[in-house]
């Protein structure tokens, strides 16, 4: 192939020169590399040995796991060659000195001793105080300054990810690729689990390798302050394994707010509540909190701290809700919330916001009926008859429910009867357009026809007929 062509496929792999040299020392060492030998040389030999392919060489073959013989990435050495993620574990297994069970090695002992990764993060002894919560975690990364932080106070980069095209918390940032954490969940190997028989996601294995979903992985262990046998859900500084429950009432689950200086028990980046994470799911691209918002802000910081770790951070369909309202503009009123879905999480944030005083109250089953109506009058196929139906909605049976007396609300009993009327109203119309035939060509032999195949609840469209009837919008006949 032409050298330039050559040289662009070398850039492509090794952007820069420590790369570059790299690559060349290997081939000095190894010219097989790319003809068959590429388990001899540094990692990038298969990306090479690919983009030369790609760009229409011939005779260079793909570097294969010399162990299992599989076309994959060869990041990982084994007595002198590379190999694939998949054989090198399975080769690296040892008896943990803990857990007694044969594993891939996570970290040894001060003696020597071989231990797995669940053990190794266990150990009390292998804990750092967290510089965000001030508890002792597991170090999960460290900030430019040195930092360091446990998994819940460190914040995932956002990016835009590769895979479904949604912005937020994702890794491989710094790649082509970034996937955010519902597609990396997906990506992981699904199989049928040795626990309870059921096809599932891939999240533990057995010492000898077998699959084990999330439920089986996770095992209930005796819990040391009530004996009972749970999910651990924190150890203390003497390795005591605790539940949910004991570690809520345990002396160390409480520290000083990073905040208020309070004794509480901490949810967030050492915080005894959560306005961190609610102030950054209501903030707009710029990071600042629009005035509007502020109502919003306050009511939702008035929740138990758990509560409000739900709507700002845990909960997807919260989260998106938070959101809207921040990439809207204006006041938030009971109006610019009616068109947000899904209605169920939208009734429960504006329940909050009238406790917390942030909206008035409002009577919602009358708001809650319109908005049906509007969905359903939507069926009727032929758009004067659509249209016809709206008018009669507006004057007749909404109009009824408008004039209750002031102090007193819209029973149950009253908006359902609107709906029996306007949805057999609708299936009236729907059945006379199947047939080809208009509201203003339908006689009463129609109407006995449709009235004498249903149920009893067909006659509530005698109101609509007789509206329609003395307004000359059908025979009457």
């Amino acid at each position: 192939m032409p050298t330039e062509t050559a040289v662009a496929a070398i850039r492509a792999v090794a952007r820069n020169r420590g790369g570059q040299l790299r690559l060349m020392w290997a081939f000095e060492d190894h010219p097989d590399l790319l003809s068959g030998g590429g388990a001899k040389g540094p990692p990038k030999t298969g990306a090479l040995a690919r983009a030369l392919i790609n760009r229409g060489a011939t005779g260079v073959q793909v570097p294969r796991c010399p162990l299992c013989d599989r076309a994959a990435e060869l990041r990982l050495l084994h007595q002198g060659q590379r190999c694939c993620g998949r054989c090198w574990p399975a080769r690296h297994r040892e008896v943990g000195a803990d857990c007694e069970r044969r594993l891939p090695v996570g970290g040894r002992t001060f003696d020597g001793k071989p231990v797995c990764v669940g053990c190794r993060q266990a150990d009390p002894f292998n804990r750092r105080c967290c510089d965000g919560c001030g508890q002792l975690r597991v170090v999960k990364a460290r900030t430019g300054d040195g930092r360091a932080l446990c998994s819940t106070c460190h914040d995932i980069p956002r990016a835009r990810c590769a895979t479904c095209g949604e912005l937020g918390p994702c890794r491989f940032v710094t790649s082509e690729a970034p996937r955010c954490l519902s597609c990396c969940a997906k990506q992981r190997k699904e199989a049928i689990c040795v626990g309870c028989g059921n096809w599932r996601r891939v999240n533990n294995r057995t010492a000898t390798g077998e699959p084990l979903c999330g439920n089986c992985g996770k095992k209930r262990k005796p819990c040391d302050g009530c004996g009972k046998a749970y999910r651990v859900s924190a150890r203390t500084a003497d390795g005591r394994a605790l539940c949910q429950t004991c570690w809520a009432k345990h002396p160390a689950a409480r520290q000083p707010c990073a905040a208020c200086g309070s004794v509480k028990r901490l949810y967030h980046h050492g915080l005894c509540a959560a306005p961190r994470s609610l102030h950054r799911a209501l903030a707009g691209p710029d990071g600042q909190l629009r005035t509007e918002l502020e109502g919003v802000y306050t009511a939702l910081l008035r929740l138990p701290p758990h509560a409000s770790l739900r709507w700002s951070n845990r909960r997807p369909t919260h989260r998106a809700l938070l959101q809207a309202l921040a990439a809207g503009t204006g006041p938030i009123t009971h109006e610019s919330l009616d068109p947000l879905a899904p209605a169920q999480i939208v009734d429960h944030l504006r329940a909050l916001l009238v406790a917390g005083e942030a909206l008035p109250e409002r009577d919602e089953h009358p708001a809650r009926l319109e908005r049906w109506v509007t969905r359903t009058v939507a069926r009727v196929p032929n758009a004067t008859e659509r249209r016809l139906l709206t008018h009669y909605t507006a004057w007749q049976p909404l109009r009824r429910l408008r004039r209750v007396r002031p102090g007193r609300r819209i029973t149950v009993g009253q908006g359902d009867s609107v709906r029996m009327e306007l949805r057999n109203t609708v299936r009236l119309l729907e059945w006379l357009h199947g047939g080809g035939i208009s509201l203003a060509e339908a006689t009463q032999d129609h109407i006995d026809t449709w009235l004498s195949q249903g149920s009893t609840q067909r006659h509530w469209v005698r109101a609509f007929l007789l509206w329609t009837s003395r307004s000359g919008h059908s025979t009457g006949r």
